[in-house]
């Protein structure tokens, strides 16, 4: 990833960006679970407090291993291509048979594992929180409006199109924030319009728009599961 610093008010960043308590430690977003090694450079970084950064790392796991599952359609662990993600599967057998009784198979014939919704929650919000604070320069501190986990093959093709294209922007992000530089470096005359940040090719991918009334952080992770949460700021 191409590397870009934040010149925006550092106030907006001098406490954790998921709970708003003081800042102890750094957390990586996305969290290396979702990734393959040689990691990316420059893998974007937040202020976080101990409590979040660590708490959040037993969940991370469980939503990777999750992804995995769905996206091959099984828990036997020598089914998985992620090599971190088997070995956990293999070590754990109490996690592979929850996975494995919550495997449904969708209409379409893909794979959904009906589990811990609130795990998965739990993780994507902070994801999208993470991100907005990185590229926004804007703590989300409060409740989302809107909270949406599908997977990519369940969306309709107008669906998919809407959520792969980037709205156009009615209002420009915080002054000196990544997403202005991002915006800059990639406007045409026709059409202003946030980018897909691709983390790691195939991994992880994400999008944060900002808007009149509304903040809005797209993510897809492993090309399968895709996410979206927004924010009302008005």
């Amino acid at each position: 990833m191409r590397k870009r610093y934040d010149y925006s008010d550092e106030r907006l960043s001098s406490f954790c960006a998921y709970c708003g308590r003081l800042t102890e430690t750094w957390d990586h977003i996305p969290p290396k679970a979702f990734l393959d090694r040689p990691l990316p450079d420059n893998l974007p970084k937040v202020p976080a407090c101990e409590k979040c950064n660590n708490d959040a790392a037993i969940n991370e796991q469980y939503v990777a291993c999750l992804i995995e599952c769905g996206l091959t359609g099984s828990s036997n662990w020598e089914d998985i291509k992620r090599d971190n993600i088997a070995l956990t599967l293999k070590r754990d057998r109490r996690i592979r048979s929850q996975f494995e009784s919550a495997r449904q198979i969708m209409p379409d014939g893909s794979t959904w594992l009906y589990t811990e919704n609130s795990r998965l929650c739990a993780v994507i919000l902070k994801l999208a929180r993470g991100h907005a604070a990185y590229e926004l320069a804007t703590p989300l501190l409060e409740d989302a409006e809107k909270v949406l986990i599908t997977t990519l093959v369940q969306m309709s093709d107008r669906e998919r199109a809407t959520f792969e294209t980037p709205p156009s922007i009615s209002l420009l992000p915080e002054v000196g924030s990544r997403s202005m530089q991002l915006l800059i470096e990639n406007t045409s005359s026709q059409r202003l319009a946030q980018p897909w940040i691709v983390v790691q090719p195939n991994n992880y991918r994400y999008l944060a728009i900002v808007d009149y009334d509304r903040i809005t952080v797209r993510l897809v992770i492993r090309e399968y599961l895709a996410c979206e949460v927004a924010w009302q700021t008005t």
